[in-house]
């Protein structure tokens, strides 16, 4: 899910009607890597 809401209520009702993510917007090329990378979707690099 993104968003621009983060509020804990938004997030929390996000979770509960099956979000597997949550990125609140602007979003950072680091959040999304971190997201994408929890469902699976990318390798985690390691940092160098």
């Amino acid at each position: 899910m993104v968003t621009a809401l983060g509020d804990a209520d938004n997030i929390m009702l996000s979770f509960r009607n099956g979000a597997n993510g949550f990125i609140i917007k602007p979003i950072r090329d680091d959040a999304l890597d971190k997201e994408m990378a929890k469902l699976g979707l990318t390798p985690v690099e390691s940092p160098h």
